[in-house]
């Protein structure tokens, strides 16, 4: 008898263990939570990715949660990585990425129009950004960004919010291709960048981005210049900004980042 309940209690015991591992590989891989409409996300904790998916791909995705309640993966904030978004989706939340220090890079799908306030605030390691067809940047979206040394504002870009870019002290060239400018309603989207940073824009929008009629000329017409035919001291005043050891270099008009022996586009793409 005694050898009977030895065994049942091993049997017990054996059962309470594989029913603990159970739950710690469904833990490891748990399923992705909602954040919005059509759209989930779950966390990558052996890769740091932060990975967002829409059920149903074709359509429209939006990223929404109630504020007060934090941002659902904040709790991961320090160790994402990177970030994968879906190509159906619309808009970055506000103080979606904000804190997130290890993020390096980040590639916005072209079917996304807006970044929400704060979005990307304090993202000190945050070098590479491409906006892909976004037409509203808001309050403090990418402030205090300070690794991030240049951007392209995309020719979709209808509107900066103040204080868009404060405190990027690293930022000191800047692609602004939208022939239209885009509607700037204060002077400090871009307070706090790096001394004599630089505003590039089209050719043929040159004059009436440096007019007095806009607040681009109004606030910045000394930054502005023509991408087709930059100032002679432009390379000279990039290089003396704060990051001296790298490099801008213009070749036909665009615009190109010399880093460690590799060739990268304005945001952040490497060129073959």
């Amino acid at each position: 008898m005694l050898q009977v309940k030895n065994y049942n209690l091993s049997l017990r015991r054996s059962s309470l263990i594989a029913g603990l591992l159970a739950f710690a590989v469904l833990s490891a891989y748990a399923q992705p939570a909602d954040c919005g409409t059509n759209l989930q996300w779950e966390f990558e904790s052996a890769t740091g990715r932060l990975i967002f998916t829409s059920p149903e791909p074709t359509q429209r995705a939006t990223m929404s949660y109630l504020i007060d309640e934090g941002v659902p993966w904040a709790e991961h904030s320090t160790a994402i990585i990177s970030v994968v978004l879906p190509d159906s989706l619309t808009n970055i939340a506000p103080m979606a990425f904000s804190g997130c220090t290890a993020l390096t890079a980040v590639t916005l799908p072209d079917s996304l129009t807006s970044v929400g306030t704060q979005a990307f605030s304090g993202c000190t390691a945050l070098a590479n950004v491409s906006l892909g067809n976004v037409k509203s940047i808001a309050t403090y979206a990418f402030s205090g960004c300070v690794a991030l040394e240049a951007i392209s504002l995309p020719a979709s870009l209808e509107s900066i919010d103040s204080y868009a870019f404060y405190g990027c002290s690293s930022l000191a060239m800047i692609e602004c291709l939208p022939v239209t400018p885009p509607a700037l309603n204060t002077n400090d989207v871009f307070a706090g960048c790096a001394e004599n940073f630089k505003i590039c824009v089209p050719a043929a929008s040159l004059a009436i981005y440096q007019s007095n009629d806009n607040n681009w000329g109004h606030f910045y017409s000394a930054h502005i210049s023509d991408c087709t035919s930059p100032p002679t001291d432009l390379e000279e005043s990039i290089v003396q900004s704060s990051n001296p050891q790298i490099l801008k270099s213009i070749k036909e008009g665009h615009l190109f980042i010399l880093r460690d022996g590799k060739t990268y586009t304005i945001d952040g793409r490497e060129t073959k």
